[in-house]
């Protein structure tokens, strides 16, 4: 756990952040809530503790409170950004812990744009996944066939010699 004095919220680890007010709190996406003075955390946590979750579940939505904190973070602080695939992509920020098994957000290393949605921005994630997929699919859709049309006519022929051979 780092102890830092004056912060409302320690970075405990990549699923656990500890509040002076609140306890432990979860986190799905390693987002490390260490920043002095910082209200868009406590306007999150109010809109999460308001929320009824079902009863079958062990755990509260973390990704729930982790949505909840990126739709708050000003993520325009830093004034840096670059435009990359449709996402605006900005400069350092500074974190307490930024935390290296982050899945939604890397923050401190390279942290994307508020203005784009959450489910927007993981759709735009899954996309590029599918292209690759496809890529890789029709690359090995093109072998097959040209391997059908160009290497198994002579091993067929091959085979055929073989037999009339051995009459």
């Amino acid at each position: 756990m780092y102890m830092v004095e004056n912060l409302d919220y320690i970075a405990k680890d990549d699923q656990l952040v500890f509040c002076r007010e609140h306890g432990e709190i979860p986190f799905c996406c390693g987002f490390i809530a260490a920043l002095p003075g910082q209200e868009f955390i406590h306007e999150a946590l109010e809109q999460y503790n308001e929320k009824t979750f079902s009863l079958n579940k062990l755990k509260a939505n973390t990704q729930e409170l982790s949505s909840l904190i990126l739709k708050f973070y000003p993520f325009l602080k830093t004034g840096e950004s670059n435009y990359v695939d449709g996402i605006h992509q900005f400069g350092r920020l500074e974190m307490l812990h930024p935390s290296k098994s982050s899945k939604l957000i890397h923050v401190g290393m390279a942290s994307w744009g508020g203005e784009n949605p959450v489910r927007q921005k993981i759709s735009i994630l899954m996309r590029r996944r599918l292209t690759n997929k496809t890529r890789v699919l029709l690359i090995m859709g093109i072998y097959s066939i040209v391997r059908k049309i160009w290497i198994n006519p002579f091993s067929e022929y091959e085979s055929v010699k073989r037999e009339n051979e051995n009459w």
